[in-house]
């Protein structure tokens, strides 16, 4: 049975330790963001794919290793949901105006939420589906 914990966009596997599983999924989200990146007309294609993986690469270290050290975050309960996509918003929020410091903080700030917004519900689909 395939259970996994999920930060950020990206799902952390915890069955069996699949990396295969974590890389295709995080590639996945990568390019789900970079294109509503562009469809929100944040970037362009090209620099949605580039920064998206970076956002995706950097937020899931960051998921495996507060996972690590902080394993009570990752205890299913209330609002057990709600925590981890704070959480991803709390990494990626400032790697995302990072990278685009030309950019209102609020238009940011929106698109971060956009994609996580989506991300998140895709990723409960597809754990409801696989499950």
């Amino acid at each position: 049975m395939f259970y996994c914990n999920f930060l950020d966009v990206a799902v952390v596997p915890t069955a069996q330790n699949d990396i295969i599983r974590l890389i295709a999924l995080t590639l996945a989200v990568t390019l789900v963001e970079a294109l509503l990146l562009t469809a929100i007309k944040y970037q362009p294609l090209r620099h949605s794919l580039w920064q998206s993986l970076v956002i995706n690469a950097l937020s899931t270290a960051l998921g495996i290793v507060i996972r690590l050290f902080t394993p009570f975050l990752f205890l299913e309960g209330d609002f057990y949901l709600l925590k981890l996509f704070l959480l991803t918003l709390i990494i990626e929020f400032p790697i995302l105006y990072l990278l685009n410091k030309m950019k209102p903080v609020s238009k940011t700030a929106l698109a971060c939420l956009i994609i996580n917004v989506v991300s998140y519900l895709l990723l409960i689909l597809y754990i409801n589906f696989f499950n």
